[in-house]
């Protein structure tokens, strides 16, 4: 009986983790699931809302699984990296590993930019400052656009 009481309870606990999934992919409205112009691109109401054509959508499509090949890349051999290092060296490793990812990841969003018409570009960046405030409010806006007018921290310390 308490193995049947546990196997639900464990049923139960994975369903809800499912459902969280779907929600947090979804998230309603505009926007991606991240912060990314390519994640937002995969979303058919952004891609509506730009007046994306099909063979802009083709493209974007193509840039998704540069993206995807990015990341498996810098995944790939992870058991094995991390498999006789310390803690402090498998942080060290992440760190770089997040580093190069961030690397690649810019060179493929800047493609976004080449595909989408400046109305389309300038559109979508307005819906990743919205998500921006809406995931991160006024802070984490600010913090994207810093980045994107390559303000330094100190910099941007000295305007507020």
């Amino acid at each position: 009986m308490l193995f049947r009481q546990m196997t639900f309870a464990a049923i139960a606990a994975l369903m809800c983790l499912f459902v969280a999934n779907d929600v947090m992919a979804q998230r309603g409205g505009f926007g991606g699931r991240g912060n990314s112009k390519l994640e937002y691109l995969g979303n058919k109401k952004v891609q509506d809302e730009l007046g994306i054509l099909d063979e802009q959508l083709e493209d974007i499509e193509a840039l998704g699984s540069e993206a995807r090949d990015v990341m498996r890349n810098a995944f790939s051999g992870m058991r094995e990296k991390f498999q006789d290092l310390s803690r402090e060296e498998r942080d060290e490793l992440m760190t770089e590993i997040r580093a190069k990812i961030k690397e690649d990841m810019k060179a493929v969003e800047e493609k976004v930019d080449d595909i989408l018409v400046p109305h389309q570009t300038e559109r979508l960046d307005q819906l990743l400052l919205q998500g921006q405030m809406g995931r991160n409010g006024v802070p984490g806006a600010l913090e994207g656009l810093r980045e994107k007018l390559g303000i330094s921290e100190s910099e941007f310390d000295e305007l507020a």
